[in-house]
């Protein structure tokens, strides 16, 4: 009983170090696609044309890009 549950605390702490990584993964790859964002605005490139590159709407860009400034 009492290695039945230190193998479910092993396994909760290995799948939550999982969450973990993988959120600090995708806020990585959200600060790279956010600085690429705000350099194709500033660069003049239509905006509709980001939003559907990055798969956004118009909307989310303009946040975007004044979370930026």
């Amino acid at each position: 009983m009492w290695e039945n549950r230190r193998m479910q605390r092993d396994e909760t702490a290995r799948l939550l170090a999982a969450v973990k990584k993988s959120t600090v993964q995708i806020t990585r790859a959200q600060e790279k696609r956010d600085a690429a964002i705000v350099a194709a605005f500033k660069a003049g490139v239509n905006r509709e044309d980001i939003a559907h590159a990055a798969g956004l709407t118009r909307v989310a860009v303009y946040q975007i890009v004044n979370r930026q400034k």
